[in-house]
């Protein structure tokens, strides 16, 4: 009984936890894309590197992968391509050249 009591108190502590961790996923606003001239994508990290090339292909320029699997860098050309890459799975979209995934040109 203490065992099975245990059990549901650890599933629901995982559960509310997912569920904080997407609300706060969510909620993280765009980036500025004023003068940004690639963005990175940061796809669930248990996806192998193929699928996260596959789904940033599908939303835009494909121009490398990142250092991590789960990142890709993408040409941004367009202000819809942050929605399209959260369409196919990337948890989130950043300036690539603020976290260094691409060389700024001055």
């Amino acid at each position: 009984m203490f065992t099975t009591a245990m059990k549901s108190h650890t599933l629901s502590w995982i559960a509310g936890s997912v569920m904080a961790l997407a609300t706060l996923i969510v909620a993280i606003p765009g980036p500025s894309l004023a003068s940004t001239e690639s963005l990175a994508a940061v796809f669930p990290p248990w996806w192998p590197q193929a699928r996260v090339i596959q789904a940033a292909a599908r939303a835009g320029n494909l121009m490398d992968a990142g250092a991590w699997p789960s990142v890709a860098v993408l040409e941004f050309t367009d202000e819809g391509l942050p929605g399209r890459l959260r369409a196919t799975g990337a948890w989130l979209v950043l300036d690539a050249a603020t976290i260094g995934c691409a060389s700024t040109t001055d």
